[in-house]
């Protein structure tokens, strides 16, 4: 009778330990896997150019710093912001040359509500020499 006792109390001492230590490892998970809020993230869908530095606001402008890391000098840059962004807006033509390793800045409108935004898109028309109307994307999706 006192064996089955002291094994009863063995296994709820441990029981008890181990319901703690799982309830432990859950909220860990659970922080270390939440998302974060608040937070916007863009990139580009080339290699030719680097997104050195970007601001989104909530029904303001959207700011993006962009180095030309193509081989080339571009000119005559172009963007285009549609989906999530507010409407198509044509921003100042930037005539340029912008050599390789230059940075130059795209203002577009920004966002057309606060909240969760999935599908931003910022299309950059460019000429290379030879070539005109070149394009890449800028996407960003996020939380403001």
């Amino acid at each position: 009778n006192s064996r089955a006792q002291s094994a009863l109390e063995y296994l709820m001492t441990y029981g008890w330990a181990l319901i703690v230590i799982a309830v432990i490892v859950g909220l860990i998970v659970v922080v270390l896997t939440s998302v974060t809020q608040g937070g916007v993230t863009c990139a580009t869908n080339t290699t030719n150019f680097n997104l050195q530095e970007y601001t989104v606001a909530a029904a303001g402008h959207a700011k993006f710093v962009i180095q030309n890391a193509s081989g080339k000098s571009v000119s005559n840059i172009v963007a285009n912001s549609t989906n999530d962004f507010n409407s198509l807006y044509d921003m100042n033509r930037l005539t340029g040359p912008y050599t390789k390793g230059q940075n130059f800045t795209i203002d577009v409108n920004g966002p057309t509500a606060t909240g969760n935004f999935t599908n931003g898109q910022v299309q950059v028309l460019y000429d290379w020499p030879n070539l005109q109307d070149i394009n890449f994307k800028i996407l960003c999706s996020g939380t403001l």
